[in-house]
């Protein structure tokens, strides 16, 4: 019958092996840690992105929503652009360079005040009666 080995090892056995086991667990740790430490703060950053993404939407709306809100008032401001200088030449008011709104309205603003100028001139000019002086 063949010897038993017995189940129990000598203490000084058992030792040697966990300090072999330690071992090769911190050479194991110090290989495993600086990866698992630069996909720990990918994750970290990655989720922080999230969350900050996540506050600026809930602050500020949705970024892609405001791009398109500030395209429909481009298109917009242009249709207004272009209506006013359709009305101005329609009442036979020079439009200047008409580059932009802006540019119409401060012709516009001018040219009534040239007008208005005119007209007040005429007025005077014109007595009660009736006859020009």
């Amino acid at each position: 019958m063949p010897e038993q080995v017995p189940l129990t090892m000598s203490p000084e056995r058992e030792a040697e092996l966990f300090e072999h086991a330690d071992r090769r667990t911190a050479v194991f740790d110090d290989l495993v840690d600086p990866i698992a430490a630069a996909f720990k703060a990918e994750l970290l950053a990655e989720r922080a992105a999230h969350v900050a993404m996540r506050e600026h939407r809930r602050k500020w709306g949705d970024p892609e929503y405001w791009q398109l809100r500030c395209k429909e008032a481009e298109s917009q401001l242009a249709a207004t652009r272009e209506r006013l200088s359709v009305v101005m030449i329609k009442h036979s008011l020079t439009t200047g360079h008409g580059d932009t709104a802006e540019d119409l309205l401060n012709e516009l603003d001018r040219q009534l005040a040239e007008t208005r100028e005119q007209l007040n001139g005429a007025f005077e000019n014109v007595s009660l009666s009736g006859s020009r002086d």
